[in-house]
C-alpha cells in the first residue's frame, strides 16, 4: 500500500516526521532548519558544499574511531578563544598523508615531543623559513644563527660569546691564559 503526498505548497506537521528514505532538497541554497528560533542551520551554498550554523555550542559524537577529511583543498578550523585538542590515551599524531611523522604525548603531566620517523631532526624555523635551531636525530643541537655577539645561545640571560673552537680548547696550559681568551 503506496500512499503519496504531492504539494505545490508547504507541508506542515505538528509532530513528528518520519521519512524511510532519501529525503531531498532539490533546491540550491535549500536550508535545514532546527529549533524553535531556527537557531541551528544546515545551509547549501549554492554550489557544493554546505555552512553549518549554531547559535550555541556545537557537539559531534561518534561511538567509533571517525574521519573528518576533505578530498581537496585544507582543512581549516577557527575558533574566537581557545583550540583545545583532547585525546583520552594523551597523544596526538602528526601525519604527512598516511604517515606519521610527529607524536605530542602527555607522560606523567610531561609533555613529550617524539619524532615518529628514524633519523629525522627537528627544526624550527623563523616565518622566512630560515632556520633557528635543529635537534638532530643523535642528540646534538644546531643554533644556526648564533654570532656570539648578540643572538644564539643564552645560558640563563647571559649570552655564551664563545665560539666552538673555545669552548672544545682542551689544552689545560693555555685555557687560563690570555691566548686562550
Amino acid at each position: 500500500d503506496t500512499k503519496v503526498l504531492l504539494t505545490a505548497g508547504t507541508v506542515e506537521a505538528s509532530a513528528d516526521l518520519k521519512v524511510g528514505d532519501d529525503l531531498s532538497l532539490t533546491s540550491d541554497s535549500a536550508v535545514m532548519n532546527f529549533g524553535a528560533g531556527n537557531d541551528v542551520t544546515f545551509t547549501h551554498d549554492g554550489g557544493t558544499g554546505m555552512d553549518v550554523v549554531a547559535a550555541g555550542a556545537y557537539d559531534m559524537t561518534a561511538g567509533a574511531a571517525s574521519t573528518w577529511k576533505t578530498t581537496a583543498g585544507d582543512l581549516t578550523v577557527k575558533s574566537a578563544a581557545d583550540l583545545v585538542m583532547q585525546a583520552q590515551n594523551g597523544d596526538v599524531m602528526f601525519a604527512d598523508g598516511t604517515t606519521n611523522f610527529l607524536k605530542l604525548a602527555a607522560d606523567s603531566n610531561d609533555a613529550v615531543w617524539q619524532m615518529q620517523q628514524d633519523s629525522k631532526h627537528h627544526i624550527f624555523k623563523n616565518y622566512d623559513g630560515s632556520e633557528v635551531l635543529k635537534v638532530h636525530h643523535g642528540g646534538h643541537v644546531v643554533i644556526d644563527q648564533h654570532n656570539g655577539s648578540n643572538k644564539g645561545l643564552y645560558l640563563g640571560s647571559t649570552l655564551v660569546t664563545a665560539t666552538a673552537a673555545e669552548i672544545n680548547y682542551s689544552d689545560l696550559t693555555t685555557l687560563g691564559s690570555s691566548e686562550a681568551s
